[in-house]
């Protein structure tokens, strides 16, 4: 078993909805970056790509075709595509507190 470095938790990612939720702090909510540690980071996967949080946790998986022929056609994306929604994915934590580059 491994142990989350950011909640100490055991395999805090594969416990999913039996972690009771954390407390809002007084007086506000629980921010995106609370609830799913930083860093984000992108894992290949089978036909696409992934984002975890620092845990492991999956927050979205991006799924893309190899063919742009086929993909344009079908109305998949590409892995190219996939990559790039995936990036952006990865990116919303420094974006939403401000610190994304222009």
């Amino acid at each position: 078993m491994r142990v989350c470095h950011h909640c100490s938790v055991l395999d805090c990612w594969s416990l999913g909805p039996m972690i009771a939720p954390r407390t809002s702090p007084p007086g506000g909510t629980l921010s995106m970056a609370s609830r799913f540690p930083a860093p984000w980071r992108i894992v290949e996967i089978l036909s696409g790509f992934a984002v975890e949080d620092a845990c492991g946790q999956q927050l979205g998986v991006f799924y893309g075709r190899a063919d742009p022929n086929i993909a344009g056609h079908t109305g998949f994306l590409t892995l190219d595509e996939a990559r790039q929604m995936a990036i952006d994915f990865a990116r919303l934590p420094e974006l939403l507190n401000g610190r994304g580059a222009e």
